[in-house]
C-alpha cells in the first residue's frame, strides 16, 4: 500500500490495511508481506443521567461514559431554599462524586431558609422607669 493509498484509506475511514516491509539483508525482490492490523476503536457503552430538581431551577440530563466518574452538574436554585447537594435518592444523602454505572437520576438536595425577621423602623422610647439617661442604662 503506498503512502496515497493509506492517506486514503484514513480519510474514507478504513480502518484495516495490509503493510509491507523491506528488509536489506533480504535478496528477494518481493516485499515481506506483514498480516493486517484492525485498529477500529472500541466502543465505550454510554449511559444517561437525569437530574430531579424538586420545583428548583431545570438540571439537563448528561449522557457519559458507563463506569466512568462524572462532574456533578451547577447547583440549581429553588426560592426560599439553600441547595446542599445531590443524592442517589429522594431522602439520601449528599454525594460528592458519583460513579455512572446505569442510567440514573439524582436528586436534589434542599434545606429551607430560615425567614427573615423584619426590622422595625419605629423610634425606640429608652425612657422606662430606671431608666432615663444613658449612664442609667450602661450602669443598670
Amino acid at each position: 500500500m503506498t503512502a496515497a493509498m493509506f492517506a486514503a484509506a484514513l480519510m474514507f475511514g478504513f480502518t484495516t490495511a495490509t503493510f509491507t516491509s523491506c528488509s536489506k539483508d533480504d535478496d528477494k525482490d518481493e516485499p515481506e508481506k506483514v498480516e493486517p492490523v484492525n485498529q477500529e476503536p472500541e466502543k465505550t457503552e454510554q449511559v444517561t443521567v437525569k437530574f430531579d430538581t424538586d420545583g428548583g431551577s431545570e438540571v439537563k440530563a448528561l449522557t457519559v461514559n458507563k463506569d466512568g466518574m462524572m462532574t456533578l452538574p451547577a447547583a440549581p436554585s429553588k426560592d426560599g431554599f439553600t441547595f446542599k447537594g445531590w443524592a442517589e435518592s429522594k431522602d439520601g444523602e449528599v454525594i460528592t462524586s458519583y460513579k455512572a454505572t446505569k442510567d440514573a437520576t439524582l436528586y436534589a438536595v434542599w434545606e429551607k431558609k430560615e425567614a427573615e425577621q423584619p426590622v422595625s423602623t419605629e423610634p425606640v422610647d429608652l425612657t422606662e422607669e430606671g431608666f432615663s439617661t444613658w449612664s442609667d442604662w450602661v450602669n443598670g
